[in-house]
């Protein structure tokens, strides 16, 4: 009796998610994002520089490097970015079959959704390698193995995001611009920064600055430092050979065991394992 071999491909499940156009790209101050009217899903997230997003009510968001942002359909935006080169990734996509048998409750939760939007400002800085190779493989000749793996990535990115309740700007909420803060705290991440240096930075006092700060961002502001920190880390453990130790001077810390600790609280890796995983060779 012969076996039959069954190609894997043969047997896919139903898609759930309808996927356009991947990319990322450098732009400058001169090039603009748009203006963008879709009818699907767009995932924009700065990997270097800053971007300014405008929407049609006449709101607008900045994201710095690290930083992610959903539009829903029909919701019309333009951007151009704040910084001499900025680095952008944005992925298009769709939710189908929403009412499907076993649908992820990620994407029902965004079936539906119309003309809204969300920032994201500190996300766990897997996401950033995670869009990277979800960028990476919609380069690659579609099949439905592909497909399905595609799939599973930007389900993983969705629920980094859209589950981290401490890391989500409320949408709409962007009275207040710490853009030029966070410029001023990248520059000083191996410097000990206090709440106090924050505040006086931006000329209010300590305890409305740290009010201000989490209404308008999402998080407190210590957590958003360490947030950078973690990022930066991340970046040069992933893009660089630098030494381990090298890395933890650069973010602020000297002693070794306490930047493992650190940087272990935030991606449950330890730095070596984490550059074991996502070191990027060339």
């Amino acid at each position: 009796m012969t076996e039959k071999i069954t190609d894997f491909d043969e047997v896919a499940a139903p898609p759930m998610l309808q996927f356009h156009d991947y990319g990322m790209g450098e732009f400058d101050a001169r090039h603009r994002i748009g203006p963008v009217y879709c009818s699907h899903f767009d995932l924009l997230a700065t990997h270097s520089g800053c971007v300014e997003i405008q929407f049609a009510d006449n709101q607008s968001v900045k994201l710095p490097a690290g930083q992610a942002l959903l539009v829903s359909p029909h919701m019309r935006f333009a951007g151009a970015s704040l910084e001499p080169v900025s680095r952008v990734s944005v992925q298009h996509f769709l939710p189908v079959n929403c009412e499907g048998a076993g649908y992820p409750n990620i994407l029902k939760r965004l079936c539906g959704r119309r003309g809204d939007w969300e920032a994201f400002v500190a996300p766990p800085v897997e996401v950033l390698a995670d869009i990277e190779r979800a960028v990476e493989l919609s380069r690659r000749p579609p099949s439905p193995t592909l497909h399905q793996v595609r799939e599973s990535i930007l389900l993983l990115i969705l629920s980094l995001l859209i589950d981290k309740p401490a890391a989500r700007m409320v949408p709409g909420a962007v009275g207040e611009d710490f853009s030029d803060l966070t410029q001023w705290m990248l520059g000083r991440l191996d410097q000990p920064l206090t709440l106090e240096d924050m505040a006086q930075f931006v000329g209010r006092s300590a305890s409305h600055f740290r009010a201000l700060f989490r209404k308008q961002m999402g998080c407190p502001p210590i957590y958003y430092l360490h947030h950078l920190r973690h990022s930066e880390a991340s970046r040069l453990l992933r893009e660089t050979a630098m030494p381990i130790k090298a890395v933890a001077r650069r973010v602020g810390y000297d002693q070794l065991t306490h930047f493992y600790r650190f940087f272990k609280s935030f991606s449950d890796y330890t730095p070596a394992e984490y550059r074991r995983i996502y070191y990027v060779k060339g």
